[in-house]
């Protein structure tokens, strides 16, 4: 099954975090079906060579998801809604996870989304007026 991520048609709706940014990304807790789970940002060296992220079981004492810090935006977006999903949904099959998280990070790309700070930007009209004259 081929897990890469498709291209999204959004570009120049996110704004792209700075290298500094990224290495800042701070861990959260969040709290899926009654049990606190932390989402960690690592060093692509702190997980599998072959994934862009990983979740544990849930039922695991102190559940962790993992995703690599160093991926593009729209990567590092999609891998952490994939991963939260995995979490919320253990029972689904890694396809239906894979085309929801997809989707998601779409549409959350469409609405302008920033990955920086959380904040929607707004898409600009970069077409110049002619002067009447």
């Amino acid at each position: 099954m081929d897990t890469s991520l498709p291209s999204i048609t959004t570009e120049g709706l996110l704004i792209p975090m700075s290298r500094s940014s990224r290495n800042n990304l701070k861990d959260f807790p969040i709290w899926i079906r009654n049990k606190r789970w932390l989402v960690r940002f690592v060093k692509s060296s702190q997980i599998s060579r072959y994934s862009y992220g990983e979740c544990d079981w849930p039922q695991t004492r102190n559940p962790k998801i993992f995703v690599r810090k160093n991926l593009s935006d729209a990567q590092l977006l999609n891998t952490t809604i994939h991963e939260i999903l995995h979490a919320v949904r253990p029972e689904l099959c890694e396809e239906a996870v894979l085309e929801t998280a997809n989707v998601i990070t779409a549409s959350l790309r469409k609405m302008g989304i920033n990955l920086d700070c959380g904040k929607q930007i707004r898409k600009t009209n970069t077409t110049k007026r002619k002067k009447r004259g």
